[in-house]
């Protein structure tokens, strides 16, 4: 009788040591990607970005205007983001539609620059033109916005093309 239980037992131990071998396996071997900080689609390429990537940013939120300037060091493409008039974010999220918004004057200005991009200097600048920019929070530590609409080069009005992206960055 004690060698059937043993019989028994055995293989139900083996096998709870396996399950137990085998979650572990699971659990550390999984990847979990993290999404990019970083989404923008322009002229037919997708360019990402990820928060680890990003070099340092420096706010003043003491003043009426926040400038970013989104970069890595080695990515081609930089962003750069400017909100003035910044009373309009006590309201939570905020819409701005590009180029009414800033008839009179300026209160949000997006542009980039894709050092990759076949143009003069000048046009490797590209402006946000026509749209729309989203923002969805804003604080001294973190940025969540996404935009959509069209951009040309700096000088270059007349070849406009969709632009579109997001950015959800802790700093």
């Amino acid at each position: 009788m004690k060698t059937l239980k043993l019989l028994l037992l055995i293989p139900i131990l083996l096998c709870c040591k396996n399950t137990t071998k085998n979650s572990n396996m699971v659990s550390t071997g999984l990847t979990v990607s993290k999404p990019a900080a970083i989404v923008l689609e322009m002229e037919g390429n997708t360019h990402t970005i990820k928060q680890d990537e990003l070099m340092p940013i420096q706010l003043n939120f003491e003043s009426d205007s926040l400038l970013y300037s989104l970069y890595t060091k080695d990515h081609p493409v930089q962003i750069n983001f400017n909100l003035f008039n910044t009373q309009a974010l006590q309201k939570g999220t905020v819409d701005y539609t590009i180029p009414e918004a800033n008839a009179g004057q300026v209160k949000v200005d997006l542009s980039f620059f894709n050092n990759e991009r076949e143009a003069k200097r000048i046009n490797k600048r590209i402006v946000f033109r026509d749209g729309d920019i989203h923002i969805e929070e804003i604080t001294a530590h973190s940025l969540k916005m996404s935009f959509e609409g069209k951009a040309s080069g700096m000088l270059d009005r007349e070849n406009s093309f969709p632009v579109s992206g997001s950015i959800n960055i802790i700093y």
